[in-house]
């Protein structure tokens, strides 16, 4: 289970710079992460901070002197960008942006959950390290909130949705439906704490094939469709993220452990 998690941390990371090497590459801003006004100029520059930002919190996620700092950083970040760029779309008309809103919410409680769980391997008074290690619970609520709210996307966008699955599956609203009443178990799951490691795994391996079976064939017939490729590259921090969660939360069924206490 620990080997899982494992592989879940280098995938999230590994996204983070691909993410950073993306805004270079393109010269814009991540939008469904961080949707920046039209009306705001030097879009070009923000881009390139932002993937300053991102390469940067890349390489301290592979320190382990620095993962917490780099991790906290990351967390927060995600979460401004939830409070000043996401919230203004979501008011006068929260259906288009909901996802993305959700997206960059559910990365944020990844990250913050890496923090609080290597908290320890920063230099500092116990009593902050114990504090902040005592957090990681909402890490796991952010992700799972997320999860739920990718439900009511599915729901609401079910024609989309089922737009987006091959020809050769058959059943596409089925399966429109499907994914996103699992989002719902898994989100409830996660939140509860019941089951919750089976549920980060399961989501984890949903979420992975999303990208095998709908992101790459569409990627290799459409190369420069820079959207799908953030998509994708989203999708595999979701991946990589549910993954790594499923070693932070509980080690029982009941997701509780041995003394009793909830771990995150």
């Amino acid at each position: 289970m620990k080997d899982l998690s494992r592989i879940g941390r280098i995938l999230f990371i590994a996204t983070v710079w691909a993410l950073g090497i993306q805004a270079f590459i393109c010269s814009t801003v991540i939008y469904e992460l961080e949707p920046v006004p039209s009306w705001i100029s030097h879009q070009v520059i923000l881009a390139n901070l932002t993937g300053y930002f991102l390469v940067a919190i890349g390489i301290g996620l592979l320190i382990k002197k620095f993962v917490c700092i780099a991790a906290a950083a990351l967390a927060i970040m995600l979460v401004l960008w939830v409070i000043l760029l996401h919230v203004r779309l979501l008011v006068p008309n929260p259906a288009p942006d909901l996802s993305f809103t959700f997206e960059t919410l559910a990365l944020a409680g990844v990250a913050w959950a890496l923090a609080a769980t290597t908290v320890s391997d920063v230099d500092g008074g116990s009593r902050w390290i114990a504090a902040m290690a005592r957090t990681a619970f909402l890490g796991r609520y952010a992700f799972g909130v997320s999860l739920i709210a990718f439900c009511a996307v599915n729901i609401i966008f079910h024609d989309f949705i089922a737009g987006m699955i091959p020809a050769w599956i058959p059943a596409h609203l089925f399966w429109a439906y499907f994914t996103g009443f699992a989002s719902l178990a898994a989100g409830l799951s996660i939140l509860t704490g019941v089951w919750s490691r089976a549920a980060c795994i399961l989501a984890g391996i949903m979420y992975g094939s999303w990208v095998l079976v709908i992101h790459v064939p569409y990627i290799a017939a459409h190369p420069q469709a820079r959207g799908m490729w953030t998509d994708m590259l989203i999708t595999l921090a979701l991946s990589g993220g549910a993954w790594f969660l499923s070693g932070v939360v509980a080690p029982t069924s009941r997701g509780l452990s041995n003394d009793g206490a909830r771990p995150c």
